[in-house]
């Protein structure tokens, strides 16, 4: 993996694997697995997204990041915690048109 600064989006139909592929990619690459299922983590990127980003911007490290579509204000809440850092990030989750249109 290329470890240039870069985001990938990985969306797709309920049950077809995208937690699955995002778990196996971080146990070969490494790097921080967080979903949004967890109502702390949604509460600090619904609140405080820059803050968030922050968090994993120092370890230079992948963040593997699940379940966006819990995010009321997905697409805004994205780009704020993209923008604050150096690091690679995998993004998962049903994102519809009207929350990417800030990406």
């Amino acid at each position: 993996m290329d470890p240039e600064e870069r985001s990938n989006f990985d969306k797709g139909p309920r049950q077809s694997g995208k937690t699955t592929c995002l778990l196996r990619l971080k146990e070969k690459y490494r790097g921080e697995y967080v979903t949004l299922e967890d109502y702390s983590v949604l509460k600090t990127v619904e609140e405080a997204p820059r803050q968030f980003g922050a968090r994993y911007a120092n370890k230079r490290t992948i963040l593997y990041l699940d379940e966006v579509q819990y995010s009321k204000n997905a697409g805004r809440n994205l780009v704020a915690v993209l923008n604050t850092s150096y690091f690679s990030r995998y993004i998962d989750g049903y994102i519809r048109r009207r929350h990417i249109e800030y990406l």
